[in-house]
């Protein structure tokens, strides 16, 4: 019975640690793509795609964690480690567009809805929200994403 129990523990024990190392390598390279994206001369469109391409990324990946409490600290994380860096984009998006017109908006926007992040964008955000709606920090970057995309994509989307 004993050599049976010890056997249990050393196996959730393992599976633990693989779980552990699997989170600090998703959050690990959400973080290298957005710090390059964000010091990068990359088109406003471009940046957009790797930001919500990511965003999406951690959406799942937070969504499919069981326990709510984990799928938090996921989120907390990568809030805590990519903020600056979306903050970055973000401005660098909204900079870039006020020298756009309606039409190139427009165009930026309709080519964004070929995306295939954007459907799960828009699918994931409401049940992300409700899933964490009780969670200020969640709620403040989840819509400084919103905000951030309002004049390009938001409406197109559904947004």
């Amino acid at each position: 019975m004993r050599k049976w129990t010890y056997g249990t523990i050393l196996i959730i024990g393992v599976l633990l640690a693989s779980c552990a190392a699997k989170w600090a390598n998703q959050l690990a390279s959400h973080q290298d793509t957005l710090i390059r994206t964000a010091s990068s001369q990359l088109h406003a469109s471009q940046k957009l795609d790797t930001l919500l391409s990511s965003f999406a990324g951690m959406m799942h990946e937070s969504l499919d964690r069981l326990s709510p409490k984990t799928g938090l600290k996921y989120v907390k994380s990568y809030a805590e480690v990519n903020e600056q860096a979306i903050l970055t984009i973000l401005a660098d998006i909204a900079n870039s567009t006020k020298e756009m017109s309606g039409r190139e908006k427009l165009v930026m926007g309709v080519g964004l809805l070929s995306k295939p992040y954007v459907q799960d964008f828009k699918d994931l955000l409401p049940r992300f929200q409700r899933k964490y709606a009780q969670y200020k920090l969640v709620s403040n970057l989840s819509n400084k994403i919103k905000i951030g995309l309002g004049d390009i994509v938001g409406t197109a989307i559904g947004l």
